[in-house]
C-alpha cells in the first residue's frame, strides 16, 4: 500500500469516529426491541415520584462505559453531546442525561408499551406551550428494563407508571421542567435514529 492510499485511508477512518461520535455511536446501538407481547395493564394505580440526589455530571467520551446506580437515571455522568430534542426511534441514557441537564425531560416508554401509550406522550410533548425558555424540550424513546409502562425523567427526579396520566405527567412537569444544572435550549447533535418533534 501506498504512502498516499494509507494516508487517505486513515484520514476516512478518522472522519467516520468523529461523525458517529456526533451521532451517538456505539452507545446508540438499537437494543429497544419488544421482546414479547404488548403490555397491557387492567388497572393503573397513582404514579410514583423519586428525587435522587445528583452524584456526578462528568462528560464521559465514548467508549468508555458509563454505570448508574438507578434504572432509569435521573443525573450522572454522561456523553457529552446531547441529543436533537424530540422523538428518537432509540436513544441510549448516556446521551438523554445531557438533554436533562440542560433542563429538558425525557418521556421515556417500555418497549412493549401499547402504541396507544406512546401516541399519547408524543402529543402531549408536541402540544406543550413554549415558555419563556423557548420550545418545550422533551425526548422520547423507549428505554429497555423500564419496570413500568411510562417514565417521565427531569433532572434529579423520576415519575414512574404503569399508564398514562396526563394530569400526574403534567404536574411532574410543571415542578421540574428547567430546575437543572444548565438551562440550554439549542438542540444538540447525537441521536442516529432520531424521528423528529
Amino acid at each position: 500500500m501506498s504512502l498516499v492510499v494509507a494516508f487517505v485511508a486513515m484520514r476516512t477512518l478518522l472522519a467516520l469516529i468523529l461523525v458517529l461520535g456526533a451521532l451517538g455511536g456505539c452507545d446508540d446501538t438499537p437494543q429497544w426491541q419488544c421482546d414479547g407481547a404488548t403490555r397491557v395493564v387492567d388497572t393503573c394505580d397513582p404514579g410514583t415520584t423519586t428525587y435522587e440526589e445528583n452524584l456526578s455530571k462528568n462528560h464521559i467520551e465514548e467508549p468508555e462505559e458509563i454505570e448508574y446506580a438507578s434504572s432509569p437515571p435521573s443525573s450522572g455522568d454522561h456523553r457529552p453531546h446531547w441529543a436533537m430534542w424530540g422523538e428518537h426511534e432509540f436513544l441510549s441514557q448516556e446521551f438523554w442525561l445531557h438533554n436533562l441537564e440542560h433542563g429538558g425531560v425525557a418521556l421515556l416508554y417500555h418497549p412493549c408499551a401499547d402504541a396507544e401509550v406512546v401516541d399519547s406522550l408524543r402529543e402531549w410533548a408536541r402540544a406543550r406551550p413554549e415558555d419563556d425558555g423557548g420550545s418545550f424540550r422533551w425526548i422520547l424513546t423507549p428505554y429497555p428494563g423500564l419496570e413500568t409502562t411510562v417514565a417521565v425523567v427531569a433532572w434529579e427526579w423520576r415519575y414512574e407508571s404503569d399508564c398514562f396520566d396526563e394530569v400526574e405527567i403534567a404536574e411532574f412537569v410543571d415542578a421540574h421542567y428547567r430546575q437543572a444544572p444548565e438551562d440550554v435550549d439549542s438542540n444538540g447533535s447525537a441521536g442516529s435514529l432520531y424521528i423528529g418533534l
